[in-house]
């Protein structure tokens, strides 16, 4: 164990970590799971309070992982590179192990000036620190690891080395049996930090839509996003931005629109998004007409949009199944003349810390999955088109909700004309 003075964020030092780390062990000892292993960097900090940032780089990085009995502290292994950060952002009662890497710190002690550094480390030594601590706990006969995430060679060389260590050892699947249901619903202190994130994306997004003018690239306009996304962090809790102009004119698309385009008087501009806050990610969408003289086809297209959107806010409230949600906006919207064909696959989603930004369970057509308090959703109505369709552009209405024992608290609120900036 570890035990040295934080210099820890103050917000991240309010972290509950605890209470997460609780929900995480109560479904293992309901699921039968004496033990994981977590390898993805957003479930390895939500066990362990560290958010690494190269933690499934294997080769001479090494993998960095936590290890989680089901009773107990959470234990960490991080390489040498991380573990000054590790020990100062983990929770407190985390227990810390490393491994070589080929940096070299000097701590002042002999050992360090006198050990040999290769610039090549043991890719899988971060695993084999994690078998070794897991034979030390009372039962591991049954291991959790993130089955679906894990690369072929990783996955590979973490069943060789358990099974040596452990004859007769079963490896189940963590996502789906413990981490999918403890993400869903949020601890007070993440609602807290995805309320920071999605109300800073606010008010990034209307900054930039208020200085966008014709002529500008599309390129421009993603430089905005990230300058005042920084200045509005208020809290500098942000660290890293995970949207850009999704949709310009004629061009959409997460990655295809062109950057070099210039947007003209007319266009239907769409931001979509958001910053990542300590680990909790944001995903708003706003579009607006520049110009504020959008065609009249436009604008009927996002009435129709905003309308089916509060069809969805209607229904959110505990007790609602979620792909009830979904056939009520889709409805909606192709009740109206102007859409009457919207077979999206999903009208919303939860939200937490995954770099997708969308989470499970979704708001789509067979999701049985009912709304709870504690659970954070964005609701979302979009629409792309392109050339080959009677539609034009792109366009999207996306807030966010945290579901209360009484129905909902709203953290943003989307404009509903597209003469917005």
């Amino acid at each position: 164990m570890i035990s040295v003075p934080k210099a820890m964020h103050p917000v991240l030092a309010k972290r509950d970590q605890n209470a997460i780390l609780g929900k995480v062990q109560k479904l293992m000892q309901e699921k039968g799971i004496d033990a994981m292993v977590v390898f993805r960097p957003e479930n390895l900090y939500y066990t362990s309070g560290y958010y690494p940032k190269i933690s499934d780089l294997p080769g001479n990085v090494g993998i960095n992982l936590s290890v989680v009995p089901s009773e107990g502290p959470a234990r960490l292994v991080v390489s040498t590179l991380e573990l000054e950060g590790a020990m100062e952002s983990a929770g407190n009662d985390v227990e810390i192990t490393s491994y070589p890497s080929w940096v070299f710190i000097d701590d002042g002690t002999p050992e360090t000036r006198t050990a040999k550094v290769g610039s090549v480390i043991d890719a899988f030594s971060g695993i084999r620190k994690a078998i070794e601590i897991i034979r030390t706990f009372p039962k591991h006969n049954t291991i959790g690891a993130e089955l679906p995430f894990l690369t072929y060679p990783i996955y590979t060389e973490f069943n060789k080395l358990l099974s040596e260590a452990i004859p007769g050892v079963k490896v189940v699947d963590s996502i789906s049996n413990v981490f999918n249901q403890a993400r869903r619903i949020k601890t007070p202190w993440e609602v807290d930090m995805l309320r920071i994130a999605a109300q800073h994306c606010e008010r990034t997004m209307y900054r930039v839509a208020q200085d966008v003018t014709t002529g500008m690239l599309c390129c421009e306009i993603d430089n905005l996003m990230n300058r005042y996304g920084f200045e509005e962090d208020k809290l500098f809790t942000a660290d890293r931005n995970l949207f850009a102009t999704e949709a310009a004119g004629p061009y959409f698309g997460l990655s295809g629109i062109p950057r070099g385009y210039a947007v003209k008087e007319g266009d239907i501009i769409r931001f979509d998004g958001g910053f990542r806050h300590l680990g909790y990610v944001a995903d708003l969408a706003r579009c607006f007409c520049l110009g504020d003289k959008p065609e009249q086809k436009a604008v009927d297209i996002y009435k129709t949009l905003v309308e089916g959107f509060h069809k969805g806010i209607e229904l959110l409230k505990p007790g609602t199944v979620m792909k009830d949600i979904y056939h009520a906006m889709c409805d909606r919207v192709t009740s109206s003349s102007c859409i009457p064909f919207y077979p999206r696959g999903h009208m919303g989603h939860s939200v937490g810390m995954n770099n997708g930004l969308e989470e499970w369970p979704q708001i789509s057509p067979a999701m049985e999955e009912e709304l709870v308090p504690g659970m954070v959703v964005c609701v979302e109505a979009p629409l792309w088109t392109n050339g080959l369709s009677e539609h034009f552009g792109a366009f999207s209405i996306e807030d966010t909700f945290a579901i209360t024992e009484t129905g909902c608290e709203r953290f943003t609120h989307s404009n509903e004309t597209l003469i917005w900036h």
